[in-house]
């Protein structure tokens, strides 16, 4: 039984545009290279949008950024 273990693969967008994010954060499968894959249904991105947090939260030595890709992390 030779099968392949795949590692979990957790996509980030982290998104520093100046415009507010308005793409959707789920990935429509049906219609998509992934269809082939069996067991995929739905692909749900996380978005950090910088635009978010202040500047000086974003600096700080604990940043919230990366508090925020630790609780992604988890949820996972």
């Amino acid at each position: 039984n030779n099968k392949i273990v795949y590692p979990v693969i957790i996509p980030i967008v982290l998104y520093t545009g100046e415009k507010k994010w308005d793409a959707s954060i789920n990935f429509e499968v049906k219609n998509s290279e992934l269809a082939k894959y069996r067991g995929i249904k739905e692909v749900r991105y996380n978005l950090i949008d910088i635009n978010e947090y202040s500047e000086k939260d974003l600096l700080k030595e604990n940043q919230e950024l990366a508090k925020k890709v630790e609780e992604i992390l988890d949820m996972q």
